[in-house]
This record gives C-alpha cells, structure tokens and sequence, in this order.
C-alpha cells in the first residue's frame, strides 16, 4: 500500500507544537533515508522568507551530546504532533525505536503514527497483522492495536537508490505525500506551492546575482576614477615641483644680478632695480607654486574619498555574497568574507551592524568535535575564526580546524605546560 489517508475538508488548526513530526529510524542502515526526507519535508512548499515549510525532529540534528541521551529524545516526542516510523526488520529488533513507538502508542492516537516501509514485509491478516510473515514492525508493540488494515507508505526501492531527493520522481511523490499530510493540505496543492516557492526563489536569485554585478561594476567604475584622480594629483605634484625649480632659478638670478651691481661701481642703482623685479617675479612663481600645491592636495583629497568609497561599495557587496554563501552552507567562504574585514590600525574598519550579525549567525552553527576522553571545561575561537581550541576534565587541551573540524595540533597534557615563575 502506497498512500496515506485522505486529509480532511476542513482547514487544519494551527499547531501548538514544536515540531510538526518525528522521524523513529535505526540509524544503520536508515540513516541516508531519514536525512533525505527531513530534508525533503523541510523543503517541499517553504515559502522563500522561512528556514523550512514544517519542522520535522531527527536525532542527528537535534539532539545535544548529553548522557540523558532518553530525556532529550522524550521531549522530542512530546513536542511532535506525528511519528513518521521507517519501518524495517533492523529497525524492528531496535531498542530504540521499539522505546518510541511504545511510548508514542501510550501517549497519541494511531491517526498521527506514519509508517514508511523501507525493507522487510508489513502483511495484514483477519484482524491483526500476519506475525508469522511480518518483519518490519516489533511485534510486541503493534500486536492487536489495529482494529482494521492501516495504510503506509512503501519506499523499499529507496536503499538500493543512490538518488534520494526531490530531482527523483518517485522519492519526490512519496515526501510529497507526507508534506502533505503533515501540511493538512491536498498532495496536488503541496506540489504546486513548492514549484511557485522554487520559481520565486529562481527569480530572487537571479535578481540578487544581477545587483552584486551592477555593485562590482560599480566598484569597478569608481576605482577606475579614483587612479585617474590619483594620476591627476600626481601630475599636480610634478608641476609644483617644477615651479619650485623654476623660482629657486629664479632667485638664484636675482642673487647673481645683485652681485654684479655691488661689483659694478657707478651702477648701484640699475642693480637695486634689477634685485627688486627679480624679488618680485620670484614671490610671483612662489605664489604660483603655493596654488599648484594647494590644488594638488585637494585632487589627493578627492581621490582618498573616491577609494574610501570604491572600498565601502565592495565591503556591502561582499556582505551581500557572505548571505549567500550562509544560506548556501558554504561556510568555509563565508568565514573568508568576513575575516577580510579584520581592521588593523592602519586601515578603515568598515564592520557594521551587519557584518556582526553575520559574523554571530556563523559561530552560532552548531558542531561537533571528537576527541577528549572527558567532559569540556571550556572552549574558545581565535581571532580570525579559523580555529576552536577547547579544554578538557581529562588534561588536555585540542586545537581544530573550523573549516574541516580536523585536530590539528597535538593534545598537551595541561600539568606538563610551562608554569609561570613566581618571581
């Protein structure tokens, strides 16, 4: 049987629950199916401006390290209005998954209990399954629940295909399917949403690709204005050295004619003349020169402000990508955009409101690092965000790359580090 019941007429209540579903699953060798169809119902009709179209609760991603592994995975359940079990022989001999389904069973109605059949064999007798032939439900949980034949999902193909995600048809129709159960609308309805949600966000896409090259070229235009400004000012500057040349020339001449009239008896008066029109011409040039070097300045000025503003359109440009790159989970280029904006005393610091709530949105992705045989008593991030080092109850201290979560320097036993003299 490959269809869930027909979803009432009426509007379905919002929920006061955390999560829309639960997925029960034995991680070996379920767990490539569990992760396709969380991520699928995360995807299938989510509107553009929300991180998923329902939330759906799977131990992976939303379970803590903690050795109260059972009180997370009870709250869990608690906070879940369905139970999507992928049911299979493995999964039926699981502890785990036989704790969920029973506690599920003790707590809700058989209406919110999903079963996606992923291996084995589900088949009905009179009044009961044929426990003789059934294998991919535990036994001792669903004996004499059902009154009449339930119906489940069938995704027995899905193990053996190496394509699970909504690009496959037939994965695409059985996440479909659930979307729609668990969205309280009709199948038909769920799919034509999600191609309007894909379309929509085709467009924004495009839309934003389209304003980050009208940015760069922007960028680009107005770098290229700021070098010519820069060779303007640097022409200005050869053109007052030039003159400051020209009025040492200057002066040197008047110092030359005024010798020759102290040395010329009888023509003391003619060199007088001389000295002061050469003095004058001279104060002239200077003054000249004073001007060439106040209008190189102010062609330095206006190219500074050219390059601060070529500097600050490229700096929105690169938060606009960084956004991109986050929701992408391109982590690794995210964390490069925003180191490059680390200001040291002899740049501008361009960091804005933005580019720290970027900068917390990356460091608040959750991660996990194994290696210390004992509880973590404290970790902390290096300046450029790069690399976490983190403490431990057992003496040693782990350095790891953020970008591959690889160790990546040796643990040293904290009672064998250098001691600080008291001297």
């Amino acid at each position: 049987m490959s269809a869930i019941a027909q979803v009432s007429d009426h509007p379905a209540k919002p929920s006061t629950y955390k999560y829309k579903a639960f997925i029960s699953y034995k991680r070996d060798p379920d767990f490539r199916i569990a992760a396709a169809l969380q991520s699928a119902i995360h995807r299938i009709g989510r509107p553009w401006y929300k991180p998923w179209a329902v939330r759906v609760f799977r131990d992976i991603t939303d379970v803590e390290m903690s050795h109260q592994a059972w009180a997370t995975i009870q709250r869990g359940l608690e906070q879940s209005e369905y139970l999507i079990m992928l049911a299979s022989p493995q999964g039926a001999q699981a502890p785990w998954v036989q704790k969920e389904a029973q506690y599920w069973l003790n707590h809700r109605s058989l209406e919110t209990l999903l079963i996606v059949l992923v291996d084995g064999v589900i088949i009905w007798g009179e009044q009961d399954y044929d426990w003789q032939r059934t294998n991919a439900l535990p036994e001792t949980v669903f004996k004499g629940i059902y009154k009449e034949i339930p119906i489940y999902l069938d995704l027995l193909w899905a193990r053996a295909s190496e394509d699970l995600s909504l690009r496959q048809p037939k994965f695409k129709d059985t996440a479909s399917e659930l979307s729609a159960k668990l969205q309280g609308k009709e199948k038909a309805i769920v799919l034509s949403e999600d191609v309007k949600q894909w379309r929509r966000t085709r467009r924004l896409a495009w839309m934003a690709v389209i304003t980050l090259i009208v940015l760069l070229l922007a960028a680009i235009g107005t770098a290229v204005y700021a070098f010519q400004q820069r060779n303007i000012a640097i022409a200005a500057s050869i053109a007052e050295s030039e003159q400051r040349l020209k009025a040492d020339a200057s002066a040197k001449d008047a110092n030359d004619q005024r010798d020759k009239a102290v040395a010329a008896q009888g023509k003391e008066k003619i060199a007088r003349e001389a000295e002061a029109k050469a003095a004058d011409e001279a104060l002239k040039q200077r003054d000249e020169a004073e001007r060439q070097k106040h209008a190189a300045q102010n062609q330095t000025i206006i190219a500074e402000q050219r390059r601060r503003e070529a500097e600050q359109t490229s700096y929105v440009a690169n938060m606009n990508l960084a956004v991109r790159e986050f929701e992408a989970h391109n982590y690794p280029r995210g964390y490069e955009l925003l180191n490059t904006y680390f200001s040291d005393a002899s740049q501008k610091d361009y960091r804005d409101f933005s580019w720290y709530l970027l900068w917390k949105n990356y460091h608040n992705e959750k991660r996990t690092f194994s290696g210390h045989g004992s509880h973590v008593l404290s970790v902390a991030w290096s300046g450029d965000g790069k690399t976490l080092a983190s403490g431990s109850f057992d003496n040693t201290i782990i350095l790891w790359s953020a970008a591959t979560d690889d160790e990546v320097w040796e643990h040293t036993p904290l009672d064998q580090l250098p001691q600080r003299s008291k001297a």
